[in-house]
């Protein structure tokens, strides 16, 4: 099975590096038979890394109204996307680009989002305190996952 553990996030605006950040702690410490891919801001970059993968496992910062540094684990069918106009930190909805994967035949058979709760997405460069803590949680969670 091929695994990859993909990164989003702008590590210039706050706390959306905060998948970027998880990432690098996994760096750390590999895991065996894993793929680490930095991905940025995601968008189409996104449909293409997850081309030959078996299982994807997705790290990003989100605003989904829950407590500063708050995570939540779910599959994307779990959900639903909650499009807003206006100005967007990636290239587009997460949601978006699974169904563009999907309808190319590239999506693969599993898929796991870890989303963190930002408190602050301003042009600033480092995580907020309750994003950092949040950090080897996630970290912890997904070694969990991947060696079982």
């Amino acid at each position: 099975m091929t695994t990859g553990i993909i990164g989003i996030g702008n590590p210039l605006m706050g706390d959306d590096g905060a998948g970027l950040a998880v990432l690098s702690r996994l760096q750390a410490d590999p895991l065996p038979d894993v793929k680490l891919i930095e991905l940025g801001t995601g968008g189409i970059n996104l449909v293409h890394e997850l081309a030959g993968l078996d299982r994807a496992i997705i790290i990003d910062a989100a605003d989904f109204g829950g407590d500063p540094g708050e995570i939540r684990k779910f599959k994307p069918d779990e959900v639903r996307s909650l499009k807003t106009q206006g100005y967007s930190l990636h290239d587009w909805d997460l949601f978006t680009t699974l169904d563009i994967s999907k309808k190319m035949g590239e999506l693969p058979d599993e898929i796991i989002i870890f989303a963190i709760q930002v408190v602050e997405t301003g042009h600033k460069e480092g995580l907020s305190p309750h994003v950092v803590g949040a950090v080897p949680e996630v970290a912890r969670m997904i070694r969990k996952l991947i060696l079982l």
